[in-house]
Protein backbone atom coordinates (compact mmCIF):
# COMPACT_ATOMS: atom_id res chain seq x y z
CA UNK A 1 0.00 0.00 0.00
CA UNK A 2 1.60 3.27 -1.08
CA UNK A 3 1.35 6.66 0.65
CA UNK A 4 -1.47 7.93 -1.58
CA UNK A 5 -3.65 4.93 -0.74
CA UNK A 6 -2.90 5.29 2.97
CA UNK A 7 -3.82 8.98 2.84
CA UNK A 8 -7.05 8.22 0.97
CA UNK A 9 -7.99 5.52 3.50
CA UNK A 10 -7.15 7.77 6.46
CA UNK A 11 -9.20 10.63 4.99
CA UNK A 12 -12.17 8.31 4.48
CA UNK A 13 -11.98 7.11 8.09
CA UNK A 14 -11.65 10.67 9.37
CA UNK A 15 -14.77 11.81 7.52
CA UNK A 16 -16.68 8.70 8.62
CA UNK A 17 -15.72 9.32 12.25
CA UNK A 18 -16.64 13.01 12.00
CA UNK A 19 -20.06 12.28 10.51
CA UNK A 20 -20.86 9.56 13.04
CA UNK A 21 -19.75 11.77 15.94
CA UNK A 22 -21.95 14.63 14.72
CA UNK A 23 -24.97 12.33 14.41
CA UNK A 24 -24.38 10.90 17.88
CA UNK A 25 -24.01 14.33 19.47
CA UNK A 26 -27.13 15.60 17.72
CA UNK A 27 -29.08 12.60 18.97
CA UNK A 28 -27.85 13.02 22.54
CA UNK A 29 -28.69 16.72 22.59
CA UNK A 30 -32.13 16.21 21.05
CA UNK A 31 -32.86 13.51 23.62
CA UNK A 32 -31.76 15.75 26.50
CA UNK A 33 -33.96 18.55 25.22
CA UNK A 34 -36.86 16.15 24.69
CA UNK A 35 -36.61 14.85 28.25
CA UNK A 36 -36.58 18.43 29.50
CA UNK A 37 -39.69 19.22 27.45
CA UNK A 38 -41.36 16.12 28.84
CA UNK A 39 -40.60 17.31 32.37
CA UNK A 40 -41.99 20.73 31.49
CA UNK A 41 -45.17 19.18 30.09
CA UNK A 42 -45.68 16.92 33.11
CA UNK A 43 -44.85 19.40 35.85
CA UNK A 44 -45.53 22.76 34.22
CA UNK A 45 -42.49 24.06 36.06
CA UNK A 46 -39.99 26.13 34.11
CA UNK A 47 -37.57 25.73 37.01
CA UNK A 48 -37.58 21.94 36.61
CA UNK A 49 -37.11 22.36 32.85
CA UNK A 50 -34.13 24.68 33.32
CA UNK A 51 -32.62 22.54 36.07
CA UNK A 52 -32.73 19.46 33.85
CA UNK A 53 -31.20 21.37 30.95
CA UNK A 54 -28.37 22.59 33.18
CA UNK A 55 -27.80 19.14 34.64
CA UNK A 56 -27.54 17.63 31.16
CA UNK A 57 -24.93 20.15 29.93
CA UNK A 58 -22.95 21.12 33.00
CA UNK A 59 -21.21 17.77 33.73
CA UNK A 60 -19.87 17.57 30.18
CA UNK A 61 -18.64 21.16 30.32
CA UNK A 62 -16.89 20.62 33.65
CA UNK A 63 -15.40 17.17 33.06
CA UNK A 64 -14.27 17.59 29.42
CA UNK A 65 -11.17 19.69 30.21
CA UNK A 66 -10.11 17.27 32.94
CA UNK A 67 -10.64 14.27 30.70
CA UNK A 68 -8.62 15.95 27.94
CA UNK A 69 -5.77 16.66 30.34
CA UNK A 70 -5.72 13.07 31.60
CA UNK A 71 -5.85 11.65 28.07
CA UNK A 72 -2.99 13.86 26.92
CA UNK A 73 -0.68 13.43 29.88
CA UNK A 74 -1.05 9.84 31.07
CA UNK A 75 -0.05 6.74 29.16
CA UNK A 76 -2.68 4.10 28.47
CA UNK A 77 -0.11 1.36 28.98
CA UNK A 78 1.35 2.59 32.25
CA UNK A 79 1.30 0.25 35.23
CA UNK A 80 0.14 2.24 38.27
Amino acid sequence: MNEAEKLKKATYHLWTFTASKMIAMLGANVMAFGISLYILAMTGSAMSFATNMICSVLPRALVAPLAGYVADNFSKNAQY
